[in-house]
């Protein structure tokens, strides 16, 4: 996932490094360095307003400068939500494989020599050093 975020950030700064500042870009978010790109792609992946990002990237004449500063306004909604999809799924799979991987642990401690009842007892002896459960 962080080498992902770090090829995005790449395409940010390459894509919308010199568009003008609008609403959202500028102010929190930045795509004309690398260190800024990949603070607003984490920012994206963790669920900021991303359609204001993608409206301030579709800035066109007059409000900039053809060639200067202007954004494209298919290429920055194809963009942002691909990039969103793809992050979703990512997280998503993540996820997944988090819950896969304890019904995994879940599956061996059942098959161990160490059954259930040994943390039942020791989940009783802990109740009594903490009955409060603190």
């Amino acid at each position: 996932a962080m080498a992902y975020g770090g090829g995005v950030a790449c395409l940010c700064v390459q894509a919308f490094g010199e568009v003008r500042a609008g609403r959202i870009l500028g102010a929190g978010a930045d795509f004309s360095t690398f260190p800024g790109a990949a603070a607003t792609v984490f920012m994206i992946f963790c669920g900021s307003p991303w359609q204001l990002l993608m409206y301030d990237c579709q800035v066109e004449p007059p409000l900039c400068t053809e060639g200067r500063d202007c954004g494209s306004r298919v290429g920055a909604m194809v963009f942002f939500v691909l990039l969103k999809l793809s992050a979703q799924l990512i997280l998503f799979n993540l996820y997944l494989s988090a819950c896969v991987e304890g019904y995994l642990e879940a599956w061996a401690l059942e098959n161990s020599p160490v059954g259930h009842g040994v943390f039942d007892r020791v989940r009783d002896v802990w109740m009594e050093f903490d009955p409060k459960r603190s």
